[in-house]
């Protein structure tokens, strides 16, 4: 008998707390059964608990692929759980922005994204690490982690939501000093892509692979006021490589240095660097994904 399938539910994803979380899971259970598999599905009840069920079904060795159902942060939970494991993860895509999984072209259907866990390829990614935090999709610093705080801590999600955060904090934001290549710098934003994109099709690195071992550091300085339409345009266009407020570089291995305290976020998680230097690696072929 083949082995099964372990859902890993974020409840707190998407839209789908409350009477909808049930409705969800036997969806699942059932969609899964028609293409033949089995699986068990468990839902997570704090931050850091998707970690340690990922982490106690690597050493029971009877699953199939652990699938993290969620968004960027569920994802992060699950894959820093299975580095270096050899297991598969699969994504279920369920979060507000899905950056890592529109990046390698899951499908944001339900019946879909489950039918690819069943017949896709299980492929080995690159993963990266911010100050030793685990990071798989992007990181960084400046107006997206100014909002990823926000975001965090606000009771609304989806789309709508980040945009009406994003706007808020533009008004009133003020870029951050930063020093890369011994020299001082004022930026917008600096953000540390392994995928290419923050989610919802927002295109900060487009040429950013998961599998080439090197990330790709954008940086976006201080632009006039007028530029922000046209800044929101390429971002979505997957043209803001080309814009002449953006710097651009692969690399392997980087330290920058800022401001401590500075607000970083990692998968669109907040964290705080406490530290004046930002060290940001990558670990080529660190992960077994399904895609």
């Amino acid at each position: 008998m083949a082995k099964p399938f372990l859902f890993i539910v974020n409840p707190r994803s998407g839209d789908y707390s409350g009477r909808k979380l049930p409705e969800l899971i036997r969806f699942i259970e059932e969609k899964m059964r028609d293409l033949g598999q089995v699986s068990q599905t468990v839902i997570t009840e704090s931050g850091g608990h998707a970690t340690e069920i990922a982490a106690a079904a690597l050493k029971s060795n009877r699953w199939n692929a652990i699938v993290a159902a969620g968004g960027d942060g569920t994802i992060n939970e699950v894959a820093r759980a299975m580095l270096h494991s050899g297991t598969p993860m699969g994504i279920l895509p369920l979060g507000s922005g899905n950056g890592l999984a529109r990046h390698l072209h899951i499908p944001m259907n339900t019946a879909s994204a489950l039918k690819r866990l069943v017949e896709g390829t299980p492929v080995r990614m690159d993963s990266a690490r911010i100050n030793e935090v685990p990071f798989f999709c992007t990181c960084g610093i400046g107006f997206d982690a100014a909002v990823s705080h926000r975001f965090a801590s606000s009771t609304g999600r989806g789309l709508k939501n980040y945009i009406r955060y994003a706007l808020e904090i533009y008004k009133e934001y003020q870029p951050i000093p930063v020093e890369l290549d011994h020299e001082s710098r004022q930026a917008f934003l600096l953000t540390f892509a392994n995928a290419g994109q923050f989610g919802n099709n927002a295109w900060i690195a487009p040429r950013a692979s998961v599998n080439d071992g090197l990330l790709d550091l954008c940086l976006v300085p201080p632009f006039p006021e007028w530029y922000s339409m046209v800044f929101g345009a390429r971002l979505f266009a997957k043209s803001l490589d080309q814009s002449p407020y953006m710097s651009y570089r692969q690399f392997r291995e980087i330290t920058i240095g800022v401001d401590a305290p500075a607000l970083a976020h990692f998968d669109g998680e907040p964290l705080t660097i406490d530290s004046s230097e930002i060290r940001v690696k990558c670990i080529p072929g660190s992960l077994t994904v399904i895609c």
